[in-house]
């Protein structure tokens, strides 16, 4: 809420490596600063992702302080995942395996 209708420096996003029909990444930007580039989060093989949500700390400052989440579901078989995400650095915080397949 604190970010809500403003100017944003970060941008969380699904994409694609490679010719393939699904997102099987998430890829953050730094709008004000290129140096080195995006920092790039691939979920398991075989699995392809949905689109990330930012969930900001409590209190949170800095726009990217908290998590994203995304779902993530396996190509080939059910099994759907809700992997969570530190927002500033994309390490994998957790990974829940969901009880429904996810489509």
């Amino acid at each position: 809420p604190l970010f809500r209708m403003t100017s944003h420096r970060f941008v969380w996003a699904a994409a694609a490596e490679g010719r393939v029909l699904w997102t099987n990444r998430l890829v953050k930007f730094d709008l004000e600063q290129s140096d080195g580039g995006p920092r790039l989060w691939s979920p398991p093989k075989g699995f392809v992702t949905g689109e990330p949500r930012m969930v900001p700390r409590p209190g949170s400052r800095a726009e990217d302080d908290g998590v994203v989440l995304v779902y993530i579901t396996n190509e080939s078989r059910p099994d759907s995942r809700l992997a969570v995400l530190d927002a500033a650095t994309l390490e994998q915080v957790a990974m829940v395996q969901l009880q429904v397949d996810m489509p």
